[in-house]
């Protein structure tokens, strides 16, 4: 092959998998598959495949579920057209010696002078992780949130939606709209704190009660945390909350038992 100075720079600023694709063609030109000509040192497929599996082999050959999937025939335009692609994040199943395997992937493509150059990066250790948390804020009742101290907008994980008594559906709501379901009583201790947080820029926490759809009150654990800009000012809160109204419950049954 040629030297391709695109294609070895593209490999070399590739932090993720990277592929240097060349055509292989019929004698009527028509592009039958492609040939791994390079791939860089943190190239990996679903089979744990790198470098030294991958390089002189043909595309379809190692990897069947890109024609089936419609890469392969993205791959030819895009080299064909000189514009890159862009896909992702998909659901990505491709099959070898009659073992299939299936991720959540991203791909992108780069033509370059002997062909193209394809990166990609698999999703499956962010799904697990974002499982996870999510698996443990329903165990705990423990949500998220980010206070957008520009445009006063709240986004929120689902249990924090939940939390506050809120749809858990809609991930981005007002600030105000949360302040309504703060039992008044409690409203100005929250207010107090918000302000001590963003005028001595360090994180507080707190407990307030919410008047949930019910009827009945809950209680929850607050900690709230400014995030500044460069100069130092916050531009943002992020927020941990936590539903400790059964704990509450708990400690005044307690404190009944003691009395009687």
């Amino acid at each position: 092959l040629p030297d391709d100075p695109a294609a070895r720079a593209v490999l070399d600023a590739s932090i993720g998998a990277a592929a240097h694709l060349v055509p292989v063609r019929d004698p009527g030109g028509h592009v039958l598959d492609f040939l791994y000509a390079a791939v860089n040192e943190a190239t990996q497929d679903l089979f744990d495949r790198g470098p030294s599996e991958l390089t002189g082999q043909r595309l379809l050959r190692m990897d069947p579920g890109s024609a089936l999937q419609g890469l392969f025939a993205a791959y030819v335009d895009s080299m064909e057209s000189g514009k890159p692609y862009r896909r992702g994040p998909f659901e990505f199943s491709t099959a070898q010696h009659g073992l299939t395997r299936t991720s959540r992937m991203s791909v992108r493509t780069v033509p370059v002078p002997t062909g193209l150059c394809v990166t990609w990066q698999y999703h499956d250790d962010e799904e697990r992780m974002r499982r996870r948390l999510d698996r443990v804020g329903r165990l705990a009742l423990i949500g998220f949130g980010e206070w957008d101290l520009v445009t006063d907008d709240l986004a929120m994980s689902e249990q924090m939606a939940l939390n506050y008594g809120m749809d858990p559906h809609r991930r981005v709501h007002r600030r105000v709209s949360l302040d309504r379901l703060i039992v008044d009583e409690d409203l100005d201790l929250v207010k107090e704190r918000f302000r001590t947080m963003l005028s001595r820029r360090t994180p507080v926490e707190m407990e307030h009660r919410v008047q949930a759809p019910d009827g009945r009150q809950r209680f929850l654990w607050v900690f709230a945390e400014p995030v500044p800009d460069e100069s130092g000012r916050p531009v943002s809160v992020n927020f941990v909350t936590q539903d400790i109204t059964r704990r509450r419950g708990m400690e005044q049954a307690l404190a009944e038992t003691r009395r009687e």
